[in-house]
């Protein structure tokens, strides 16, 4: 079993909470995105005061959840802070208080937990608080919501492959494989053409399981870069412990000079090894293909 940060995968929050008098910033981060139950989940919270007066009566606090175990919560840096904690191996509040927080000044905690062993797939939520006193009769508040999911434990990886000979169509094969211990419950596959598009595309993508949407040009509009690119997406549904789900994706080129990248990664929500899931070929339809390694 594992810890997998998700929301988009969210690792990192930043908000900010201004009036006419401070303005005072919550980060929240997390120590790793994925961990096993059993094992320590660490959290780093940053109050920066970016405002042009002090902030007095600064609070930030942090619910524990009763599922994690505390182990400490110590600031690192910034203005002396008084501290309160749960019982260690508890749950419960976490706070610290600064009666001061300096125009341009900044205060770091680290909040560490232990993840319940016994803990089956669960939904964990954390949401820092902090509070401060503004110098106007409205007091200033604001808070970040990370989530973390805890279920069980494996290792999707890819790989692919094409034929290495001058071809205007390559065949390319894409493995997915799940090296356990347990089940994946949901694999997801991004497939990417990287290249000029006026002479590549893709022409079918067939999954042995699952479903994949249709070849579709992608770009992030407003912004040159990163560059479009062709892209198919596929939900490869359940993975057992030494299953292999194969994809074989056609992309045809013109027949004038053409290298393009292909780009394969794939998730899942308990996956704790993201090194092995990513995989690119660099291809030609003039000379040899060949493979490169991308890892992540």
């Amino acid at each position: 079993m594992r810890v997998l940060l998700f929301l988009g995968f969210l690792v990192s929050a930043t908000a900010a909470f201004a009036d006419a008098s401070a303005v005072v910033e919550l980060t929240a981060t997390t120590s790793e995105e994925s961990l096993t139950p059993g094992s320590e989940l660490g959290y780093t919270f940053t109050v920066t005061n970016a405002g042009a007066v002090d902030a007095h009566n600064v609070v930030l606090s942090d619910d524990t959840a009763s599922i994690t175990r505390f182990i400490s919560f110590v600031e690192t840096r910034g203005p002396a802070a008084s501290i309160l904690t749960p019982l260690y191996g508890g749950y419960g509040t976490a706070i610290a208080r600064m009666d001061t927080l300096h125009a341009g000044e900044s205060a770091t905690f680290k909040l560490f937990v232990r993840i319940d062993p016994t803990v089956d797939i669960y939904v964990l939520t954390n949401q820092p608080v902090i509070e401060y006193d503004t110098g106007d009769p409205n007091q200033g508040t604001g808070s970040r919501l990370l989530i973390v999911l805890v279920g069980p434990d494996a290792d999707l990886e890819v790989a692919s492959r094409a034929p290495e000979v001058r071809v205007t169509q390559f065949p390319i094969t894409v493995d997915v494989g799940n090296d356990g211990p347990q089940t994946v419950q949901r694999a997801d596959v991004d497939l990417t053409i990287e290249g000029d598009l006026a002479k590549v595309k893709y022409l079918s993508v067939t999954p042995s399981q699952g479903t994949c949407s249709e070849p579709a040009i992608f770009a992030i509009i407003g912004s040159p870069s990163p560059p479009p690119v062709w892209r198919v997406q596929c939900a490869l549904g359940t993975l057992t412990p030494g299953a292999t789900a194969t994809i074989i994706a056609l992309v045809d080129t013109k027949p004038v000079k053409t290298i393009f990248t292909h780009h394969v990664s794939v998730t899942a929500y308990n996956d704790h090894n993201r090194s092995n899931n990513h995989s690119a070929l660099v291809l030609s339809n003039y000379s040899n293909g060949r493979t490169r390694s991308v890892r992540k």
